[in-house]
């Protein structure tokens, strides 16, 4: 017995055919409208072909929905029909009564962002508590958009089944190089970025920074710190990064060199799963395109809307 069939990758396929070679007994759950996960090797084919591969197959639709509205179930009807190839289904409920469905397309999603916080405005306006209103992504790391858009209108908001975009540790990582670079007598900021490097404790961290800021020029009095070798190293590379970007015209380009350095450090740091952290890495990439000017991105992302004690943060 196997559930969301649809989710089988070939492998698995192959494997549960030899499990049933004997005797051809094999009960599989799964919808083929449903099929969502290619990118980790997921293959729709495998419970398409699935009356081919065991023949004599029963097929049972589960038509009956349970939690929707038939308006919904309509629409959900409509887009099923367009798939070209596919399972016949009538999905159908006895909650016959509800809203019709509006679907809104986007420009962009920061366009999508915006339209729904002022959708959330316009239902606080008309006395909807703000309690009641719940915006569903399907991962995560969809909403970090519209947490930046949602803290630019003030509108408080609580994230269930994920981390807040401004809370995880890699963010923090590149924002305080970027902070470096708007203002290089961020002291905090220098903390954060030279406990990253190897060697380099809170107590060397906090040397380094109170020499550096001894001076006029924090980023070329990198350079010249007396330590050990392959301290003295680092942070001359990490001089000439900051050096880089800082010369370059928008912080979308600033970004870009970042991330080149700080990428070695985060495989480093996050070995399990900087993977996940890295497709965050490049998401905040792609907003960072849309300004300009560093110091208004910097004070976007400075905005931190209320939260929960309860909400966790990356280790």
């Amino acid at each position: 017995m196997v559930d969301e069939y649809q989710d089988t990758n070939a492998l698995q396929a192959q494997i549960i055919r030899l499990l049933a070679a004997t005797h051809n007994n094999v009960a599989v759950v799964g919808d083929d409208a449903q099929s969502i996960y290619s990118f980790r090797g997921a293959n729709f084919r495998n419970i398409m072909d699935f009356p081919e591969v065991f023949p004599g197959t029963r097929v049972i639709k589960l038509e009956e929905n349970y939690r929707s509205t038939q308006p919904i179930l309509n629409l959900t009807n409509k887009i099923i029909q367009l798939a070209k190839e596919r399972y016949d289904k009538r999905l159908f409920t006895h909650k016959q009564e509800g809203e019709t469905p509006v679907l809104v397309q986007a420009e962009s999603e920061q366009m999508q962002s915006r339209f729904v916080c002022q959708k959330i405005l316009e239902l606080r306006e008309e006395g909807v508590p703000l309690w009641d209103i719940a915006v569903l992504f399907r991962s995560s790391f969809h909403s970090f958009d519209l947490e930046l858009e949602l803290a630019r209108h003030n509108i408080p908001f609580i994230k269930r089944g994920g981390f807040q975009f401004m809370e995880t540790t890699h963010i923090k990582d590149l924002l305080a190089h970027l902070r470096i670079l708007a203002n290089p007598q961020d002291t905090i900021s220098w903390n954060r970025v030279l406990l990253l490097l190897e060697g380099v404790g809170p107590q060397m961290s906090q040397k380094i920074t109170g020499w550096l800021l001894a001076g006029s020029q924090p980023v070329e009095r990198l350079r010249t710190f007396q330590a050990k070798a392959k301290i003295a190293h680092e942070l001359k590379t990490l001089a000439q990064v900051l050096q880089y970007a800082s010369q370059a015209e928008r912080p979308a380009e600033q970004t870009q060199y970042l991330m080149q350095y700080y990428v070695p450090i985060l495989k480093r740091s996050h070995p399990d799963d900087h993977p996940k952290r890295l497709r965050d890495l490049e998401h905040f990439q792609g907003i960072t395109d849309r300004y300009r000017s560093l110091e208004r991105l910097l004070a976007d992302m400075a905005l931190e809307p209320p939260t929960i004690a309860s909400e966790a943060s990356w280790p």
